[in-house]
């Protein structure tokens, strides 16, 4: 499999690549952007898979990527600690 790169509908970076293929040529393939981390299926709708349909609501600027709050750390499990 080639990774092959699209523009991803979430931050329109042009360098979202195809991360896996169905075993079955030609009936799906997995996306992925570097930018926003948004992961798709070439099987969902427009509005997950088109930039031009993309909700506007969920859309990120990749300026505003590292200004963005990181992750919260997960709690150690209750009678761990």
């Amino acid at each position: 499999m080639t990774a092959a790169t699209t523009t991803c509908p979430r931050c329109r970076c042009d360098q979202a690549r195809t991360v896996a293929a169905s075993p079955v040529p030609g009936c799906w393939t997995v996306h992925s952007c570097p930018a926003c981390s948004y992961t798709w299926r070439s099987t969902e709708p427009p509005e997950a898979t088109d930039p031009e349909r993309f909700p506007s609501a969920f859309t990120i600027d990749t300026d505003t990527i590292s200004t963005l709050a990181e992750f919260p750390a997960i709690p150690a499990r209750r009678g761990d600690g």
